[in-house]
């Protein structure tokens, strides 16, 4: 029995030792993409977010298309794009610490 144990203990090694290299060699494959898979992966999650969330994005076009059209309103759109702008820059500089 103790001599069937060590084979499969001996194999389980082996395998353990082989997906080690396997999953090495496929992070080495993988390393080019790994930024355009990122991109990809926020524009989905961005796309889905939009998808769930389509009234409410129906809500804030309508009040910017308001503001657009009432006297003085564009200055208010420019000034939440400049928030926006500056946030999202904000945003950028945090994230990109963190790695």
């Amino acid at each position: 029995m103790s001599r069937a144990r060590d084979a499969v203990l001996a194999r389980r090694a082996a395998l353990v030792a082989r997906s080690d290299a396997q999953r090495d060699e496929l992070a080495i494959a993988v390393e080019p993409w790994r930024r355009a898979l990122g991109t990809a992966d926020r524009a989905l999650a961005w796309f889905h977010a939009a998808r769930r969330n389509a009234p409410l994005l129906g809500v804030g076009v309508g009040i910017l298309g308001a503001l657009a059209a009432s006297r003085g309103g564009m200055a208010w759109v420019r000034r939440g794009q400049t928030a926006w702008r500056i946030g999202s820059s904000i945003l950028g500089l945090i994230t990109g610490w963190r790695g």
